[in-house]
Protein backbone atom coordinates (compact mmCIF):
# COMPACT_ATOMS: atom_id res chain seq x y z
CA UNK A 1 0.00 0.00 0.00
CA UNK A 2 1.17 3.06 -0.89
CA UNK A 3 0.24 5.78 1.30
CA UNK A 4 -0.17 9.52 1.00
CA UNK A 5 0.13 12.30 3.61
CA UNK A 6 0.21 16.13 3.56
CA UNK A 7 3.16 18.06 1.98
CA UNK A 8 3.43 19.79 5.42
CA UNK A 9 3.99 16.70 6.66
CA UNK A 10 1.66 15.99 8.96
CA UNK A 11 1.41 12.38 10.63
CA UNK A 12 -2.18 11.22 9.50
CA UNK A 13 -1.33 8.78 6.81
CA UNK A 14 -4.38 7.60 3.98
CA UNK A 15 -4.46 5.63 0.90
CA UNK A 16 -3.99 6.97 -2.47
CA UNK A 17 -8.06 7.00 -3.18
CA UNK A 18 -9.49 8.44 -0.13
CA UNK A 19 -6.99 11.11 -1.40
CA UNK A 20 -8.41 11.60 -4.39
CA UNK A 21 -11.54 11.72 -2.99
CA UNK A 22 -10.83 13.97 -0.17
CA UNK A 23 -9.03 16.26 -2.76
CA UNK A 24 -6.93 18.50 -0.62
CA UNK A 25 -5.20 17.47 2.79
CA UNK A 26 -7.56 19.11 5.89
CA UNK A 27 -4.60 22.10 6.38
CA UNK A 28 -5.64 22.76 2.77
CA UNK A 29 -2.21 21.78 1.33
CA UNK A 30 -1.59 18.81 -1.26
CA UNK A 31 -1.52 15.41 -0.50
CA UNK A 32 2.25 13.50 -1.30
CA UNK A 33 3.20 9.83 -1.29
CA UNK A 34 4.83 9.28 2.22
CA UNK A 35 7.97 8.30 0.16
CA UNK A 36 9.16 8.01 -3.45
CA UNK A 37 11.45 6.11 -4.40
CA UNK A 38 13.66 6.80 -7.63
CA UNK A 39 13.05 4.62 -11.07
CA UNK A 40 16.17 2.80 -11.55
CA UNK A 41 18.47 3.63 -14.47
CA UNK A 42 16.97 0.93 -16.75
CA UNK A 43 13.34 2.47 -16.74
CA UNK A 44 15.50 5.46 -18.80
CA UNK A 45 17.72 3.71 -20.89
CA UNK A 46 14.29 2.52 -22.50
CA UNK A 47 12.00 4.83 -21.79
CA UNK A 48 12.45 6.51 -25.52
CA UNK A 49 10.47 3.36 -27.00
CA UNK A 50 7.23 3.56 -24.45
CA UNK A 51 4.16 5.60 -25.03
CA UNK A 52 2.52 7.51 -22.39
CA UNK A 53 0.19 5.01 -21.60
CA UNK A 54 2.84 2.24 -20.97
CA UNK A 55 5.30 4.97 -18.92
CA UNK A 56 1.94 5.95 -17.15
CA UNK A 57 1.04 2.50 -15.83
CA UNK A 58 4.66 1.68 -14.18
CA UNK A 59 4.49 5.30 -12.47
CA UNK A 60 0.89 5.02 -11.66
CA UNK A 61 1.71 1.10 -10.28
CA UNK A 62 4.42 2.92 -8.34
CA UNK A 63 2.50 5.86 -6.46
CA UNK A 64 -0.20 3.95 -6.17
CA UNK A 65 0.66 0.36 -5.50
CA UNK A 66 -2.76 -2.10 -5.37
CA UNK A 67 -5.40 -0.39 -4.16
CA UNK A 68 -6.12 -0.24 -7.89
CA UNK A 69 -5.91 -4.05 -9.65
CA UNK A 70 -3.92 -4.49 -12.84
CA UNK A 71 -6.50 -4.73 -14.82
CA UNK A 72 -8.74 -1.78 -14.04
CA UNK A 73 -5.38 0.65 -13.54
CA UNK A 74 -4.89 -0.01 -17.24
CA UNK A 75 -8.30 0.09 -18.52
CA UNK A 76 -8.23 3.50 -17.07
CA UNK A 77 -4.81 4.67 -18.10
CA UNK A 78 -5.76 3.64 -21.67
CA UNK A 79 -8.88 5.29 -22.01
CA UNK A 80 -7.82 8.54 -20.74
CA UNK A 81 -3.82 8.73 -22.43
CA UNK A 82 -4.73 6.50 -25.38
CA UNK A 83 -2.70 9.25 -27.48
CA UNK A 84 1.00 10.54 -27.18
CA UNK A 85 1.34 14.07 -26.62
CA UNK A 86 2.53 16.09 -29.90
CA UNK A 87 6.19 17.91 -28.90
CA UNK A 88 7.79 20.09 -31.71
CA UNK A 89 11.24 18.16 -33.39
CA UNK A 90 12.71 21.35 -32.60
CA UNK A 91 12.32 20.56 -28.86
CA UNK A 92 15.34 18.34 -28.23
CA UNK A 93 16.13 19.43 -24.52
CA UNK A 94 13.02 21.97 -23.21
CA UNK A 95 9.78 20.44 -22.55
CA UNK A 96 6.58 23.08 -22.53
CA UNK A 97 3.86 21.98 -20.01
CA UNK A 98 1.64 24.55 -22.26
CA UNK A 99 1.63 21.90 -24.41
CA UNK A 100 -2.00 21.14 -25.80
CA UNK A 101 -3.90 18.20 -24.01
CA UNK A 102 -1.83 17.94 -20.71
CA UNK A 103 -5.12 18.91 -18.58
CA UNK A 104 -7.89 17.19 -20.41
CA UNK A 105 -5.69 13.79 -20.03
CA UNK A 106 -5.18 14.92 -16.72
CA UNK A 107 -8.44 15.25 -15.85
CA UNK A 108 -9.38 12.63 -17.73
CA UNK A 109 -7.55 10.04 -15.63
CA UNK A 110 -8.84 11.57 -12.62
CA UNK A 111 -12.86 11.37 -13.67
CA UNK A 112 -11.80 7.47 -14.54
CA UNK A 113 -10.27 7.06 -11.30
CA UNK A 114 -13.50 8.51 -9.52
CA UNK A 115 -15.75 6.51 -11.71
CA UNK A 116 -14.02 3.21 -10.66
CA UNK A 117 -14.11 4.41 -6.74
CA UNK A 118 -17.58 4.45 -7.09
CA UNK A 119 -17.94 1.38 -8.88
CA UNK A 120 -15.94 -0.34 -5.83
CA UNK A 121 -16.48 1.14 -2.86
CA UNK A 122 -20.28 0.47 -2.43
CA UNK A 123 -20.81 4.23 -1.15
CA UNK A 124 -24.18 5.57 -3.15
CA UNK A 125 -23.46 8.95 -1.38
CA UNK A 126 -23.16 11.36 -4.72
CA UNK A 127 -20.13 12.49 -6.01
CA UNK A 128 -19.66 16.76 -5.67
CA UNK A 129 -16.83 17.92 -7.66
CA UNK A 130 -15.40 21.76 -7.79
CA UNK A 131 -12.94 23.21 -9.73
CA UNK A 132 -11.00 26.36 -10.63
CA UNK A 133 -10.96 27.11 -14.47
CA UNK A 134 -8.89 29.51 -16.72
CA UNK A 135 -9.79 29.88 -20.33
CA UNK A 136 -6.64 27.73 -21.44
CA UNK A 137 -8.29 24.62 -19.69
CA UNK A 138 -12.06 25.70 -19.05
CA UNK A 139 -13.52 23.22 -22.14
CA UNK A 140 -11.47 20.46 -21.34
CA UNK A 141 -12.06 20.18 -17.57
CA UNK A 142 -15.68 20.30 -18.57
CA UNK A 143 -15.44 17.68 -21.11
CA UNK A 144 -13.82 15.35 -18.90
CA UNK A 145 -16.06 16.20 -15.23
CA UNK A 146 -19.40 15.53 -17.56
CA UNK A 147 -18.21 12.35 -18.04
CA UNK A 148 -18.13 11.47 -14.32
CA UNK A 149 -20.97 9.29 -13.70
CA UNK A 150 -23.27 10.89 -11.39
CA UNK A 151 -21.17 13.78 -9.87
CA UNK A 152 -22.43 17.27 -10.37
CA UNK A 153 -19.31 19.59 -10.31
CA UNK A 154 -19.38 23.02 -10.32
CA UNK A 155 -16.56 25.18 -12.29
CA UNK A 156 -15.33 28.36 -10.38
CA UNK A 157 -13.73 31.18 -12.75
CA UNK A 158 -12.90 34.76 -11.78
CA UNK A 159 -15.63 37.05 -13.90
CA UNK A 160 -15.47 38.51 -17.21
CA UNK A 161 -12.07 36.40 -17.81
CA UNK A 162 -13.80 33.28 -20.23
CA UNK A 163 -14.86 33.98 -23.57
CA UNK A 164 -18.25 33.82 -24.70
CA UNK A 165 -17.59 30.34 -26.99
CA UNK A 166 -16.21 28.70 -23.76
CA UNK A 167 -19.10 29.75 -21.54
CA UNK A 168 -21.44 28.42 -24.17
CA UNK A 169 -20.01 25.49 -24.50
CA UNK A 170 -19.59 24.84 -20.90
CA UNK A 171 -22.87 25.30 -20.14
CA UNK A 172 -24.43 23.31 -23.30
CA UNK A 173 -21.93 20.26 -22.37
CA UNK A 174 -23.52 18.78 -19.59
CA UNK A 175 -26.74 19.58 -16.93
CA UNK A 176 -24.43 17.92 -14.38
CA UNK A 177 -21.52 20.49 -14.81
CA UNK A 178 -22.65 24.37 -13.44
CA UNK A 179 -20.00 26.89 -14.46
CA UNK A 180 -20.02 29.91 -11.74
CA UNK A 181 -18.34 33.65 -12.42
CA UNK A 182 -16.90 34.61 -9.06
CA UNK A 183 -16.54 38.40 -8.31
CA UNK A 184 -12.91 38.02 -7.43
CA UNK A 185 -9.22 36.73 -8.28
CA UNK A 186 -7.89 33.47 -9.03
CA UNK A 187 -6.65 32.89 -5.58
CA UNK A 188 -10.05 33.78 -4.13
CA UNK A 189 -11.22 31.07 -6.05
CA UNK A 190 -9.18 28.80 -4.48
CA UNK A 191 -9.72 29.91 -1.15
CA UNK A 192 -13.66 29.21 -1.49
CA UNK A 193 -13.15 25.79 -3.24
CA UNK A 194 -10.73 24.49 -0.16
CA UNK A 195 -13.87 26.07 2.46
CA UNK A 196 -16.21 23.84 0.47
CA UNK A 197 -14.61 20.78 1.00
CA UNK A 198 -14.22 21.35 4.67
CA UNK A 199 -18.17 22.38 5.11
CA UNK A 200 -19.77 20.08 7.16
CA UNK A 201 -23.17 20.86 5.52
CA UNK A 202 -21.86 20.08 2.20
CA UNK A 203 -20.16 16.70 3.42
CA UNK A 204 -23.42 15.28 4.79
CA UNK A 205 -25.11 14.77 1.85
CA UNK A 206 -21.80 14.77 -0.65
CA UNK A 207 -18.95 13.48 -0.83
CA UNK A 208 -16.82 16.36 -2.12
CA UNK A 209 -13.29 16.45 -4.01
CA UNK A 210 -11.85 18.81 -6.19
CA UNK A 211 -10.31 18.33 -9.83
CA UNK A 212 -7.97 21.07 -9.63
CA UNK A 213 -3.60 19.80 -9.84
CA UNK A 214 -3.68 19.88 -6.22
CA UNK A 215 -5.85 16.00 -6.30
CA UNK A 216 -3.83 13.17 -6.08
CA UNK A 217 -4.59 11.32 -9.20
CA UNK A 218 -4.37 14.98 -11.48
CA UNK A 219 -0.86 15.23 -10.28
CA UNK A 220 -0.40 11.63 -10.61
CA UNK A 221 -1.05 11.99 -14.57
CA UNK A 222 1.06 15.15 -14.65
CA UNK A 223 3.50 13.21 -13.27
CA UNK A 224 3.63 10.66 -15.97
CA UNK A 225 3.49 13.64 -18.33
CA UNK A 226 6.76 14.49 -17.34
CA UNK A 227 7.80 11.12 -17.89
CA UNK A 228 6.47 10.91 -21.46
CA UNK A 229 8.11 14.51 -22.13
CA UNK A 230 11.64 12.81 -21.41
CA UNK A 231 10.85 10.01 -22.97
CA UNK A 232 10.03 11.89 -26.15
CA UNK A 233 12.76 14.33 -26.20
CA UNK A 234 15.16 11.35 -25.76
CA UNK A 235 13.96 9.68 -29.00
CA UNK A 236 14.04 12.94 -30.53
CA UNK A 237 18.01 13.10 -29.85
CA UNK A 238 18.38 9.69 -31.05
CA UNK A 239 16.69 10.54 -34.16
CA UNK A 240 19.13 13.93 -34.88
CA UNK A 241 22.04 11.38 -33.88
CA UNK A 242 23.48 13.37 -30.48
CA UNK A 243 26.06 12.02 -28.98
CA UNK A 244 24.54 11.87 -25.71
CA UNK A 245 20.62 10.81 -26.60
CA UNK A 246 20.58 9.01 -23.01
CA UNK A 247 17.82 10.55 -21.09
CA UNK A 248 19.85 10.26 -17.78
CA UNK A 249 23.26 11.70 -19.52
CA UNK A 250 21.78 15.04 -20.68
CA UNK A 251 18.68 15.67 -18.83
CA UNK A 252 15.79 18.37 -19.96
CA UNK A 253 14.60 21.73 -19.14
CA UNK A 254 11.00 22.52 -18.18
CA UNK A 255 9.28 25.29 -19.17
CA UNK A 256 6.31 26.51 -17.19
CA UNK A 257 4.29 30.08 -17.36
CA UNK A 258 1.73 31.46 -15.37
CA UNK A 259 -1.64 29.72 -16.71
CA UNK A 260 -0.21 25.93 -15.22
CA UNK A 261 2.28 27.07 -12.72
CA UNK A 262 -0.08 25.02 -10.69
CA UNK A 263 1.89 21.99 -12.27
CA UNK A 264 4.62 22.50 -10.20
CA UNK A 265 3.78 20.39 -7.89
CA UNK A 266 3.52 17.53 -10.33
CA UNK A 267 7.25 18.59 -11.28
CA UNK A 268 8.58 17.75 -8.15
CA UNK A 269 6.72 14.41 -7.64
CA UNK A 270 8.61 13.49 -11.19
CA UNK A 271 11.91 15.04 -9.58
CA UNK A 272 11.79 12.79 -6.42
CA UNK A 273 11.18 9.91 -8.59
CA UNK A 274 14.33 10.44 -10.18
CA UNK A 275 13.31 12.09 -14.00
CA UNK A 276 16.31 14.35 -15.29
CA UNK A 277 15.61 17.71 -15.12
CA UNK A 278 18.22 19.91 -14.61
CA UNK A 279 16.66 23.42 -14.81
CA UNK A 280 13.33 25.12 -14.58
CA UNK A 281 12.49 27.82 -16.56
CA UNK A 282 9.44 29.82 -15.48
CA UNK A 283 8.16 32.33 -18.33
CA UNK A 284 6.31 35.41 -17.43
CA UNK A 285 6.03 37.08 -20.93
CA UNK A 286 5.70 34.32 -23.30
CA UNK A 287 7.58 35.40 -26.57
CA UNK A 288 9.81 37.84 -24.35
CA UNK A 289 13.11 37.81 -22.77
CA UNK A 290 11.78 38.00 -19.30
CA UNK A 291 12.46 34.86 -17.52
CA UNK A 292 13.45 33.18 -15.04
CA UNK A 293 15.61 30.02 -13.99
CA UNK A 294 14.67 27.85 -11.07
CA UNK A 295 16.87 25.04 -9.43
CA UNK A 296 14.81 22.20 -8.79
CA UNK A 297 15.46 21.92 -5.37
CA UNK A 298 13.74 25.53 -5.15
CA UNK A 299 10.63 24.26 -6.70
CA UNK A 300 8.47 24.40 -3.16
CA UNK A 301 9.14 28.20 -3.09
CA UNK A 302 8.78 28.95 -6.65
CA UNK A 303 5.44 27.46 -6.21
CA UNK A 304 4.18 29.84 -3.38
CA UNK A 305 5.19 32.73 -5.02
CA UNK A 306 3.85 32.20 -8.75
CA UNK A 307 0.35 31.64 -6.87
CA UNK A 308 0.77 34.67 -4.69
CA UNK A 309 1.69 36.43 -7.88
CA UNK A 310 -1.52 34.99 -9.98
CA UNK A 311 -3.06 37.84 -11.39
CA UNK A 312 -6.92 37.30 -13.75
CA UNK A 313 -7.30 39.48 -16.89
CA UNK A 314 -10.56 40.99 -17.09
CA UNK A 315 -12.11 40.35 -20.54
CA UNK A 316 -15.51 42.40 -19.87
CA UNK A 317 -18.71 40.40 -21.92
CA UNK A 318 -21.75 39.74 -21.08
CA UNK A 319 -22.11 36.16 -19.63
CA UNK A 320 -25.55 34.25 -18.37
CA UNK A 321 -23.43 32.19 -16.05
CA UNK A 322 -24.06 32.76 -12.40
CA UNK A 323 -21.78 35.48 -11.00
CA UNK A 324 -21.41 35.52 -7.23
CA UNK A 325 -19.50 37.38 -4.29
CA UNK A 326 -15.91 35.99 -3.25
CA UNK A 327 -17.26 34.73 -0.46
CA UNK A 328 -17.39 30.75 0.91
CA UNK A 329 -21.24 31.65 2.00
CA UNK A 330 -22.43 32.77 -1.19
CA UNK A 331 -20.66 30.33 -2.94
CA UNK A 332 -22.59 27.65 -0.41
CA UNK A 333 -26.22 29.66 -1.12
CA UNK A 334 -25.54 29.06 -4.80
CA UNK A 335 -24.56 25.49 -5.04
CA UNK A 336 -27.50 24.74 -2.20
CA UNK A 337 -29.89 26.59 -4.29
CA UNK A 338 -29.08 24.67 -7.96
CA UNK A 339 -28.41 21.05 -6.04
CA UNK A 340 -31.56 21.22 -4.72
CA UNK A 341 -33.86 22.58 -7.88
CA UNK A 342 -33.17 19.21 -9.33
CA UNK A 343 -35.33 16.87 -7.34
CA UNK A 344 -33.11 13.92 -9.32
CA UNK A 345 -30.22 15.36 -7.38
CA UNK A 346 -29.95 14.64 -3.68
CA UNK A 347 -31.21 17.92 -1.27
CA UNK A 348 -29.67 19.50 1.14
CA UNK A 349 -31.54 21.25 3.95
Amino acid sequence: MVYYISSENTPARISFLEATLRGIAPDGKDYMPCEITPFPRAFFNNIHEMALKDIAYIVSNALVGHEIDAASLKSIIFQSMDADLPLSETDTDIFNMAVPGIRNISTKFFGKVLNHISATSGNDMPLLILSEITRHDAKDTASALASVDGAVSFLLSPARTLPKHIRDFIESVSPMVHLTEVHGSPAQCAHMLREALSDKTLNGSYRITTANSLNPAVMLARTSIFFHAIARISALRRQKGYVDSNAMGAGIVVAISPEISEAATALDMAIKAGAPINRIIYDDNPGEALRREIRPKELGLFLKICNDETVSEAMPQHSNADRISATFPALKRHMIKILNSNHNQKQIV
